[in-house]
């Protein structure tokens, strides 16, 4: 939270932070990068390489000014990303089994080509950090379903959503925003458990508020995270991928 805190202040945004933790699970190291830390190190460790670390997290720092110019090269690029629609959406195509038939389409979003986000992680990881990963998401939801035109009214669609979407309060208002390319029980939300759910009753009031409006949910990277089987139950997923 102390971190997110310094993040978000106009103050203090630019200050360098390391993470120092006996927590070296990947997927703490994952969160601690995703609410801004520029470093992160586990116990035990070397007096050396704490002085080494700190230097080069120092050494990419450079200046507050360089900074603030990469910060708002970073916002103005998303921002083009955003309001032209510059994303390019791919549909990677599910089958049932037996028998053999298409289930639905995952949307898989890509950065454009040309530009400083030539990576999608990167894309995303940035736009959390910048506070504009709703805006991006709803860009990528919109794309896709504008190129689907009416295969979206046949065939269920999978996005990729992140947790952080479902427990912001302004995505509800959204929810009617996908009626106008299809019905509500063919967008599927497939929510990755690699990201840990802090505030677990409010994230399952807020998901129930898609399910009983007839969005389907999906959980993606089953056994890779912190789901548990608990929290799937509490979730009650149309579809689990393992």
């Amino acid at each position: 939270e102390v971190c997110h805190r310094l993040r978000q202040d106009k103050i203090t945004h630019h200050i360098p932070i390391i993470l120092l933790t006996a927590k070296d699970a990947p997927q703490e190291k994952i969160e601690g990068l995703y609410l801004g830390a520029d470093d992160y190190i586990t116990k035990p460790f070397e007096a050396e390489e704490l002085f080494a670390r700190i230097e080069a997290v120092l050494r990419r720092m450079n200046s507050v000014e360089e900074i603030e110019r990469d910060r708002a090269r970073a916002i103005n690029e998303i921002k083009q990303i955003i309001q032209k629609g510059l994303i390019i959406p791919y549909f990677q195509p599910i089958f049932y089994l037996q028998p053999r038939r298409l289930l639905g389409l995952e949307v898989l979003s890509r950065p454009p080509v040309k530009g400083h986000f030539n990576n999608t992680e990167i894309l995303f990881d940035t736009a959390l950090y910048l506070g504009m990963i709703l805006d991006l998401e709803m860009a990528c939801h919109k794309k896709a379903l504008l190129e689907l035109g009416e295969e979206a009214k046949r065939n269920l669609i999978f996005f990729n959503t992140s947790p952080y979407i479902i427990q912001d309060s302004k995505f509800k208002d959204f929810s009617s925003f996908y009626r106008n390319y299809t019905k509500p029980d063919m967008i599927v939300f497939e929510l990755t458990e690699r990201t840990e759910i802090k505030d677990f009753d409010n994230f399952c009031r807020r998901l129930k508020f898609f399910q009983d409006a007839g969005f389907k949910i999906s959980i993606d990277d089953l056994g890779s995270g912190y789901a548990s089987l608990n929290s799937i139950v509490e979730i009650k997923p149309n579809f689990i991928k393992i």
